[in-house]
């Protein structure tokens, strides 16, 4: 059983589903002010600032659209913070942020009604998107392969899986981005031959990580939640294609294959925004999580 030292990255919401159909890419720049809830952090604080700040820029800029979507939102229930699933009707941004142009800025304002007030400021890449029929089903599972298991929240110790489906073939590939902003490659799995992500059927539901599920098909890599922090955010970046398309690693010959299949953070994004010009049926889905230390 592999162990991760507090898995995943941060950010606050599920891009979902990204489309085949997109204009060209557009610089794009916007700003936000937060007024973060009592119990939060200041790094909490800080993070959803500016990823409000890119919607902000972005509904600004392509405008937005009304129908039913999931959102993930941090939500602070008996004095803690934890991330909650909701189902709402709200505003659909018609453009998608492809990587940032520099830096985000965050600037604490002040407090307001007892609030922490933060004014963040961000610059990127963006392009146009349009509605398509594909919705993929991506899930992270804790404690045993079934749905019904589904979770944003996790425990030092506790395993972790992931279901995905898709309506059509294409290929597919993961990354747990942590709180060393460290970009690791955890699918296809270790003993996989070459550098391609893996073809997946249409329609036939996947339980990753999973040597249960798997049977007696090949090796499974499979992973358990190791904080070290009291509490961290980390983030699953699900890549998908009908294109075939090659992961993001180091290429060292002096390195082994492990080594090669965790890279800088800055790294992956720069990456991801060049694959995502030219491979406009790729679609990403970012779903972040909670992990706190027993």
């Amino acid at each position: 059983m592999k162990r991760f030292p507090y898995l995943l990255l941060f950010p606050v919401f599920m891009l979902s589903p990204l489309t085949g159909l997109a204009q060209k890419n557009i610089k794009v720049s916007g700003e936000y002010i937060y007024h973060a809830p009592k119990n939060l952090s200041p790094i909490q604080a800080e993070r959803i600032a500016i990823q409000r700040a890119r919607l902000q820029a972005l509904a600004d800029f392509f405008g937005t659209k009304m129908h039913d979507i999931t959102v993930t939102t941090l939500q602070s229930s008996d004095g803690k913070s934890d991330i909650n699933l909701q189902k709402a009707t709200e505003s659909s941004i018609k453009g998608e942020w492809i990587a940032d142009e520099r830096k985000p800025e965050v600037e604490f304002i002040g407090y307001e009604d007892g609030m922490m007030v933060f004014k963040a400021r961000v610059w990127g890449v963006a392009r146009e998107i349009e509605e398509d029929n594909i919705h993929l089903d991506a899930k992270l599972l804790r404690n045993a392969p079934d749905v019904r298991n589904e979770s944003y929240e996790f425990t030092d110790g506790d395993d972790i899986f992931v279901y995905f489906q898709s309506p059509i073939d294409g290929y597919l590939s993961i990354y747990l981005v942590d709180e060393n902003r460290q970009a690791n490659l955890i699918y296809p799995y270790r003993h996989e031959q070459g550098c391609s992500a893996l073809s997946v059927k249409g329609g036939k539901e996947y339980y990753l990580f999973s040597q249960e599920m798997a049977g007696d098909k090949g090796l499974v890599d499979e992973y358990q939640i190791q904080a070290v922090e009291s509490l961290a955010y980390n983030d699953f970046f699900i890549l998908f294609s009908t294109r075939a398309f090659n992961v993001c690693s180091i290429q060292d010959e002096k390195q082994n294959r492990n080594e090669n299949r965790c890279i800088p953070y800055d790294t992956f994004q720069h990456w991801l925004a060049k694959t995502r010009t030219t491979d406009l049926q790729m679609k990403v889905v970012q779903i972040p999580i909670l992990i706190k230390k027993k």
